[in-house]
């Protein structure tokens, strides 16, 4: 979002017209998109405790985030729902997860880091859940900092499939959590790529715990360093 943009106040939206553009706002809640094709851009998101999600889509919604500042009070995650997109967002200081990745949901270029989670709770910096169908982050600096979280957490349903997928995480920048990259089972999808990631050397336990199926490729520590056996 440029610095010296001015941004127009408003309270919590909801967004009901396909094709909506809401562009230069600063908006106290949250928006829940239930139209197709909506675009955010240009635009901060602050959580004031009221709404669960910074920008969550319903069953009928898709958005479009872009150029989007989302901070504050979440009581789940700034962004959630399956079929959005982000590009060059920033989540920062925020209490719950950083995104919430169902199906069809993307996020890249864009940065997380920096929470404040209250004492007793567990955040991660991205959370991929549902389906795990058509996911892809990538050359995102994602940063959860000390702490039981991840900096991307697979969390699948239970019911899952084997066949799900894919999920593509790569290019990215990653830190922090107990393990900063984990893959919960039972039900953990079967096409999960992991290539090209940089890891700091700061997770409390290792820097990967993952299924045995998941392919990883040409992920090292910032300092080339090979990481360990998973």
């Amino acid at each position: 979002m440029p610095a010296t943009l001015r941004l127009c106040p408003s309270a919590a939206r909801t967004i009901t017209s396909p094709g909506a553009v809401l562009d230069g706002w600063e908006i106290r809640g949250g928006v829940v998109v239930d139209a197709p094709e909506v675009v955010v851009r240009r635009s901060r998101v602050v959580g004031d405790g009221t709404q669960p999600f910074g920008i969550v889509t319903t069953p009928r919604g898709s958005v479009r985030i872009e150029d989007v500042t989302l901070t504050g009070d979440f009581a789940e995650a700034a962004i959630g729902g399956d079929r959005w997109s982000g590009e060059r967002v920033e989540i920062t200081r925020v209490t719950g997860d950083g995104a919430r990745l169902g199906e069809s949901a993307r996020l890249r270029n864009s940065t997380v880091h920096e929470f404040a989670t209250p004492p007793g709770r567990e955040a991660s910096a991205l959370v991929i859940r549902g389906t795990g169908q058509d996911v892809l982050v990538e050359d995102n600096k994602l940063d959860v900092g000390p702490g039981g979280g991840s900096a991307v957490l697979l969390d699948p349903d239970e019911a899952l499939g084997r066949d799900e997928g894919p999920i593509v995480i790569r290019g990215n920048t990653l830190g922090g959590g107990r393990y900063t990259v984990r893959e919960d089972e039972p039900g953990a999808p079967s096409d999960v790529r992991i290539s090209g990631n940089r890891f700091r050397r700061d997770a409390v336990e290792a820097p990967l715990r993952v299924s045995r199926r998941a392919v990883l490729e040409d992920n090292s520590y910032l300092d080339g360093a090979v990481l360990p056996d998973w």
